[in-house]
């Protein structure tokens, strides 16, 4: 008995530990459960991350492709969430303009086709009068073969530094020498006709300017990119015109031999003005205005007037003004090359200055400089080679 109760005795002590047991293997159980289902949890979470990064990827490939289609897409819902985390994933337009136009340098190299007009008067005295156009020279359609080359660069992806230099030699023109005893042009006493088919246009120019990003105008133009470059600098041009085949028609004695005159003319002295560009794809434009504040300074040589000293006839001293339009398009096959058309115009005056004849047996003589009148037009073919 006393064993037996013994035993009851020692079954019913350890009772409670068998049921703490069992509680503990539940507990373990379901806190295993619970690791899982989290575990479970990071998983389908993690491969969601994974699918998302896939789709974006996918998606951020697609556009780079199709970047006129999205952006069409995009504007047909424009506060939809899709769009706004497409246009998170693409470059800033900033990025975009800075890749496509904020280059470290470029080289540009073309030929042109050019036409220039050439025109200058005096009057009788230095008060302009008696008559008040004495002479009137005029050169007409020179045209002349035009190789140019332009170098720039961009600094801190807004200072701009350039250059360009360009040379035209003269293969056809023609040249008038008027002389007159009225007023306005009439009573007209000598007139020549002759050949300029021969010469040279010497043009120099170095510049300094600062890039603005034009970015609230992009969508209106339908641009990529959009910028404005205002600019100051310093500039020579130089005219080198000869006259040669002499033709007298008034008095009608017909051509004359022996006539060899040249005159030498340089425009030099600052300038400032803007240049607008943008691109679209493949396809890029710009228009760019420049006024010039210029010297002018000529001397002539004219061989058949033995009464003038040789070879500075006459010298002319004045100041003058210049407008220069630029405008043209380029195609861009790939990052660093375009294939370029443009056009330039320029306009150019002198005021009036003085005309300073050399006698060989007297003192000079000054007369009034009455204007000069200088128009220019190219179109030049060429390429350019862009540094990234």
């Amino acid at each position: 008995m006393l064993i037996i109760f013994g035993g009851l005795t020692i079954s019913t002590l350890l009772l409670p530990d068998i049921y703490a047991y069992d509680e503990s293997n539940i507990y373990l159980d379901q806190r295993d459960e619970i690791i899982n289902a989290e575990l479970n949890k990071a998983q389908k979470k993690k491969q969601l991350q994974n699918l998302q990064k896939e789709y974006f990827v996918r998606e951020f490939d697609h556009l780079n492709h199709n970047m006129d289609t999205t952006k069409a897409m995009m504007s047909r819902n424009p506060h939809s969430l899709e769009r706004e985390t497409i246009e998170k994933s693409l470059p800033s337009q900033t990025t975009t303009t800075k890749t496509l136009r904020h280059k470290n340098g470029y080289i540009q190299v073309g030929l042109a086709h050019r036409v220039d007009d050439y025109q200058w008067t005096i009057a009788g005295t230095t008060a302009g009068t008696s008559p008040n156009i004495l002479s009137d020279l005029e050169w007409n359609n020179l045209k002349s073969s035009q190789i140019r080359a332009k170098a720039g660069a961009t600094l801190f992806n807004r200072f701009i530094v350039e250059g360009y230099g360009a040379y035209a030699d003269i293969y056809s023109g023609e040249n008038q020498d008027s002389d007159f005893l009225g007023d306005n042009r009439t009573l007209e006493f000598s007139r020549s006709n002759n050949n300029s088919k021969d010469g040279e246009l010497v043009d120099l120019s170095a510049g300094i300017g600062y890039l603005f990003d034009i970015k609230y105008m992009l969508e209106y133009l339908q641009a990529d990119t959009l910028t404005l470059t205002t600019l100051a600098g310093y500039s020579y041009h130089e005219l080198k015109l000869n006259t040669t085949e002499g033709f007298q028609t008034i008095p009608a004695s017909g051509p004359f031999a022996g006539l060899r005159s040249t005159y030498n003319a340089t425009w030099e002295g600052p300038w400032a003005g803007f240049e607008l560009r943008g691109q679209r794809n493949k396809i890029s434009g710009f228009f760019r205005l420049e006024y010039h504040w210029a010297d002018y300074y000529a001397h002539a040589d004219w061989n058949l007037r033995s009464e003038f000293q040789h070879p500075i006839s006459f010298e002319h001293f004045s100041d003058g003004m210049g407008l220069v339009y630029q405008t043209g398009v380029s195609y861009h096959p790939n990052e660093h090359w375009s294939v370029d058309l443009s056009g330039d115009i320029q306009n150019w005056r002198a005021r009036e200055g003085v005309d300073r004849t050399h006698f060989v047996s007297s003192a000079d003589i000054d007369t009034q400089l009455n204007e000069v009148r200088w128009n220019s037009y190219a179109v030049m073919l060429g390429a350019t080679y862009s540094f990234l």
